[in-house]
């Protein structure tokens, strides 16, 4: 069986679980290669965790397999409600992962009414303050031949399609603002003029965000260059399939969030670094294990120590008795390369 978890009170949990069973049933059964889900879903919760088990001998599922996304990355959306789209569809749920051109039509009021339901939602399913919103990866070609994006964009006098993502992400912000949250954004969201309360994800590089920073924005720093735990950890023809990069462990340990260009205040609003383990290539829950593990090790010391007292020598010996308690874990994580031997030792 394949089991979804997740951990909240006995109400939440329920929601989540019917929540996870409509929509599962929904997506999945548009899919041909899949039979319906309908009869073989069951949500049981077990004290304050809420499982959702699926009987896997039902499903044929190829290899690409299917994914549930979020903005922007929202076909799935427009395949159910095609009047959300510019185009109107016809949309077909996608069997691949990649960037779609349709996204939501930000002239069509009823686009924000339905991203404020669903929001609504997630609102009373989850409890955090901070409400991740996506925001990345927006192609604009829609928006520009769309004529209720373009009466948006004169009506609001917006300069161009950058301005029109930006007014429909303060719009959501507006909106969950007055709900008490916050929004926090890949760095696209600086395009064309940054919500107001927004924080910044920044993954393209770190420029992202030291502009956040230093205008007062808080900043979770992500960049692909060392956080992106979907890169290869060794060259050696015996690692499994990756989506590329490279990013080893000694790297990852390397790593310092704080940008130089910060001042001392500047600084003080960054909050962290967050790995990014995106699963295109990743088949099965082994899988995830060894591209997390040890780097996850490796990034966690990196965010709780000062940055003087890093030493990489050191940390590999006291990971040594770590990954023994991964192994008691039963833990698929990577091993540790043998040590390269040097001139004269």
């Amino acid at each position: 069986d394949t089991v979804f978890w997740v951990r909240a009170n006995d109400d939440r949990a329920v929601k989540v679980g019917q929540f996870l069973t409509k929509t599962l049933t929904t997506v999945m059964g548009e899919a041909s290669q899949c039979k319906a889900l309908s009869a073989t879903a069951e949500v049981a919760t077990e004290g304050n965790v809420v499982l959702l088990r699926i009987d896997s001998s039902t499903l044929d599922i190829p290899r690409e397999g299917y994914r549930l996304s979020v903005t922007p990355h929202h076909i799935q959306v427009e395949a159910l409600y095609p009047e959300l789209g510019c185009t109107g569809g016809p949309y077909r749920v996608r069997s691949r992962w990649g960037i779609e051109p349709d996204v939501y039509c930000a002239g069509n009021e009823q686009v924000f009414r339905f991203l404020e339901d669903v929001l609504t939602e997630v609102m009373d399913l989850f409890p955090s303050k901070v409400t991740h919103i996506g925001g990345d990866e927006c192609p604009k070609e829609r928006w520009e031949e769309c004529p209720k994006c373009q009466k948006r964009m004169a009506e609001e006098g917006l300069a161009d399609e950058h301005e029109l993502q930006s007014y429909f992400v303060q719009r959501i912000e507006k909106f969950l603002n007055a709900h008490g949250r916050h929004i926090i954004g890949w760095d696209e969201i600086l395009e064309g003029g940054l919500a107001p309360n927004a924080a910044v994800m920044s993954w393209r590089g770190v420029e992202g965000g030291i502009t956040a920073a230093q205008a007062g924005h808080d900043v979770v720093m992500s960049p692909t260059t060392h956080c992106y735990f979907d890169y290869a950890q060794g060259k050696g023809a015996d690692e499994p399939e990756a989506i590329g990069g490279f990013l080893p462990l000694e790297k990852v340990y390397s790593y310092n969030p704080i940008p130089e260009a910060l001042s001392e205040e500047e600084a003080r609003r960054v909050l962290g670094a967050q790995a990014n383990l995106w699963s295109e290539y990743l088949w099965l829950p082994k899988d995830v294990e060894y591209f997390a593990y040890p780097r996850a090790c490796a990034l966690s010391e990196v965010v709780w120590s000062p940055l003087e007292s890093k030493d990489y020598t050191d940390f590999l010996a006291r990971l040594k008795t770590h990954l023994q308690r991964l192994d008691q874990w039963r833990v698929h994580y990577r091993k540790l390369d043998a040590p390269t031997a040097t001139a004269g030792q």
